[in-house]
């Protein structure tokens, strides 16, 4: 099964309850202060999360549960420049579900009259796993519900550069493509009796990731972890998959956090 194919699966499938509980529909904050460098000086910085809530709501009935993160940070404009691309990308994002599915769920609360209390959902929430002199990495996890068999989730990592605010990639921190190829590949026939992979269509899925064919999610804290979402190289019901990589393959020591 091609990745393409599956992506297609995931797209296509209908969503019912949600798996996590909604989100309080008044917008939090969590402040998290780290120290960081900043030319010769040591500042404080301070890093806000606010969830967004824009909520397709129509005559005190809800349609759409709709939310989003707001990243902010202090005493750090660079970084604060690549965190307001990744801030609109999820305001984009959750416009866009919105605005795609607001006639779809009136008519299906039309077509269901015995489901009145029915509503779609889409919501986004940030977490905080690494924040340093060196490395800010957050984790979105995205939920989506569209009524049908179970709702859908996935998981995107982000991790910068704290003094240049460059967003990283993979192989910023992974030495060599072959040996992350083998590596996984390995991993995969190494747990074959604990998650039902989708036989060669797994290893074709890590080819077109580690190829760059499409983005490799991870994350680091004093670990590197790869991220498969449902659906990557197994069924839903395996869930999100974590492969924390063997410290040899790295090339930069993560230390501690």
């Amino acid at each position: 099964m091609s990745l393409k194919k599956i992506i297609f699966i995931i797209t296509s499938i209908c969503m019912a309850s949600l798996l996590f509980g909604c989100i309080a529909k008044t917008e939090t904050k969590v402040n998290a202060t780290v120290n960081t460098e900043a030319s010769s000086d040591t500042k404080e910085l301070v890093v806000n999360k606010e969830v967004k809530d824009i909520s397709d709501v129509e005559d005190g009935k809800t349609y759409q549960t709709i939310k989003y993160t707001v990243i902010t940070c202090e005493n750090n404009e660079v970084l604060q420049k690549s965190l307001d691309e990744l801030n609109a990308k999820m305001k984009k994002d959750a416009e866009n579900f919105k605005a795609e599915h607001a006639e779809e769920i009136r008519n299906f609360i039309k077509e269901n009259t015995d489901m009145q209390e029915a509503e779609y959902a889409n919501t986004s929430d940030i977490t905080f796993v690494r924040q340093d002199d060196k490395y800010l990495c957050l984790i979105e996890f995205v939920y989506t519900n569209t009524m049908g068999a179970h709702g859908m989730y996935y998981q995107n990592g982000y991790t910068y550069d704290v003094k240049t605010g460059q967003k990283l990639g993979i192989f910023d921190f992974v030495k060599d493509k072959e040996e992350l190829r083998a590596y996984l590949k390995k991993w995969i026939k190494d747990n074959s009796n604990e998650y039902d992979f989708f036989d060669e269509a797994s290893n074709a899925v890590i080819d077109a990731y580690v190829d760059g064919e499409y983005e490799l999610q991870f994350y680091i804290n004093k670990d590197l972890t790869v991220m498969f979402q449902p659906y990557d190289i197994a069924p839903y019901a395996a869930g999100l998959i974590e492969v924390k990589l063997d410290k040899s393959l790295l090339k930069v020591d993560l230390g501690d956090i």
